[in-house]
């Protein structure tokens, strides 16, 4: 069943493409609809019905655990509300907009659960490939070249990395014929020299702050925030958060010592990265791009929760990245919404909102709320879980010691930030907009089903706990 949830994207892929009569978007939008239905559905029976048992297929090793079948099943769900949603951003090229949704999807999904770390670094190749084609078909002419500087951007650390574990780490795999897999690192890591283990741990950081979008390796993408198309901007976005997760979480596993012994260098880098983030969430005026600057500090304490080193630690990011990706997208999905209604995504021409219904109201607060981490929503569950991590150790360095409360500090801004943004939308404006409903029928659903998932979250980490800690029971046939 696995194989065939793997497969499945790239068959949709080929049918929308080989069947060339379909060309009315209703028809292609609906079709897609199912497609993705589909997949979210074979995703909830692998998440449910499989074990984890490592296994070989078109020559790749896969091992499957208890985290990457959620991320799968989490995946495959917000894909589907993307596609229900896509009806209101894609007026244009609809047929490319599903065939890439579809590949990046299919790729997404090897990544996630692929133990080969060379079919790994082909996968990523591929997946910034797709991203700049998707981002330049639904960008104006004169965001392309920064695209364009992107991508290059994006394949030159792909490079540099894929060079860095090619230096004697990768080499020693070859040379005695052991697969070069993620499940095989640490038990061959006593082995090789220590210079060359360094070197390849440091290659696999600049990957993982690619996915993260952390400076300076994605100085841009700050800007591309409201010039592309946002839904597709959304999707490539969530999927770098969610391959930095599970990239994250296999190195963490084969070099938590080395975490552990750089951790005071590590936080340095992390804590400029949330200050400069913070600052601009916390000054920032438009919509699209407060949402950006929100995310990547919000990503960095739950990753600063990993350098406790406690047993619970995996579990509280692994909790703290499945809550961050929903957040994502309740609140992308809400500020698309606004700013296509509005025709702008600068808060200071937003009107007065005046909905009859009320929903709107809701769907604003409920997303701000949340991203301000408001108990009885996901994220405060989360970030609380991860402060409780953080305080809960003696650190030995000045930094880490320092760490926590700048964190706490950052956190207070950034609720701050979410509540400006809340008062700015839903209060401050005096001229009023049309009485209309904001939101549409399929609006209301998807973001009804997030809202109720982000409070469902909220409740339920021990269960999620319970799934990620089959981590360790993987086998092999």
């Amino acid at each position: 069943m696995l194989k065939t949830y793997l497969i499945m994207p790239f068959l949709y892929t080929l049918i929308i493409a080989l069947v060339s009569f379909l060309k009315n978007p209703i028809y292609i939008r609906r079709i897609a609809k199912v497609f993705f239905l589909i997949q979210f559905i074979f995703g909830y029976l692998t998440f449910f019905c499989l074990e984890n048992v490592k296994f070989s297929f078109l020559n790749i090793n896969f091992a499957p655990d208890g985290f990457s079948r959620f991320m799968l099943l989490l995946t495959s769900f917000l894909f589907f509300l993307f596609s229900i949603i896509s009806k209101t951003f894609i007026t244009k090229l609809h047929k490319v907009f599903y065939l890439t949704s579809f590949l990046l999807l299919g790729l997404v999904n090897f990544s996630i659960l692929c133990d080969s770390i060379f079919v790994f670094l082909i996968l990523l190749f591929w997946i910034f490939l797709i991203v700049f084609y998707f981002s330049t078909s639904f960008c104006n002419k004169e965001e392309k070249k920064i695209v364009k500087f992107q991508l290059k951007n994006d394949l030159t650390w792909l490079l540099i990395s894929t060079s860095f574990l090619l230096v004697g780490f990768a080499r020693y795999f070859l040379l005695n014929e052991i697969e070069f897999d993620f499940s095989n690192i640490n038990v061959n890591l006593y082995k090789l020299d220590d210079s060359s283990i360094n070197i390849a741990f440091f290659g696999f950081l600049i990957l993982i702050a690619r996915l993260f979008n952390f400076m300076p390796f994605v100085a841009k993408n700050l800007y591309l925030s409201n010039k592309i198309n946002p839904l597709v901007f959304s999707i490539n976005t969530l999927c770098s958060l969610i391959l930095g997760c599970c990239l994250f979480l296999k190195c963490y596993f084969n070099f938590d010592y080395l975490f552990y012994q750089y951790q005071d260098e590590l936080s340095i880098f992390l804590l400029i990265n949330f200050i400069i983030f913070v600052i601009l969430a916390f000054r920032q005026k438009n919509l699209l791009k407060f949402l950006f600057s929100l995310l990547i500090p919000s990503l960095i304490i739950g990753l600063f929760s990993v350098f406790s080193f406690e047993e619970d630690c995996i579990n509280t990011f692994s909790y703290f990245s499945i809550v961050l990706c929903v957040s994502y997208c309740l609140s992308a999905f809400v500020f698309m919404i606004l700013v296509n209604k509005f025709k702008t995504d600068e808060l200071s021409e937003f009107l007065k909102i005046e909905d009859k219904t009320g929903l709107s109201r809701i769907f604003i607060t409920a997303s701000l709320f949340n991203m301000g981490c408001v108990p009885f929503f996901s994220f405060f569950s989360a970030e609380l879980m991860s402060f409780m991590m953080i305080f809960s150790v003696d650190y030995d360095g000045m930094i880490l010691n320092i760490a926590p409360y700048c964190l706490v500090l950052g956190a207070l801004f950034l609720s701050l930030a979410s509540f400006g943004v809340l008062y700015r939308i839903l209060i401050e404006p005096i001229q009023k907009a049309d009485s209309q409903n904001i939101f549409c029928k399929h609006q209301i659903f998807v973001c009804s089903i997030l809202i109720f998932l982000v409070i469902i979250l909220a409740f339920s980490p021990e269960y999620i706990f319970e799934q990620i800690n089959m981590m360790v029971e993987v086998e092999q046939f």
